[in-house]
């Protein structure tokens, strides 16, 4: 497994493991839900829960690849040049 497929492997896996676990919830609910709205209120707030996981993931992985990115540019701004500083 060469470099690039290794970076794809660790970049799906957490994704699949989110839907396979969603997939699960989603089973033990058609099975539990006597009722049709209650399942479909159920759905919704599993998904919604998946998608606010998925989200957050995807946030840490950029905020990653900035912090990365900002080591690998050497030096940080002097503190005038900072966000927010006054003049």
């Amino acid at each position: 497994m060469n470099r690039s497929e290794k970076l794809q492997f660790t970049f799906i896996q957490p994704l699949v493991d989110q839907i396979l676990i969603f997939g699960d919830k989603i089973n033990e609910l058609i099975i539990c839900c006597r009722d049709f709205y209650q399942l479909e209120k159920e759905v919704q707030r599993q998904s919604l829960e998946m998608t606010l996981g998925i989200f957050a993931w995807v946030l840490q992985e950029i905020d990653t690849h900035l912090m990365n990115a900002r080591e690998g540019a050497g030096a940080s701004p002097s503190p005038s040049r900072r966000r927010g500083s006054s003049w």
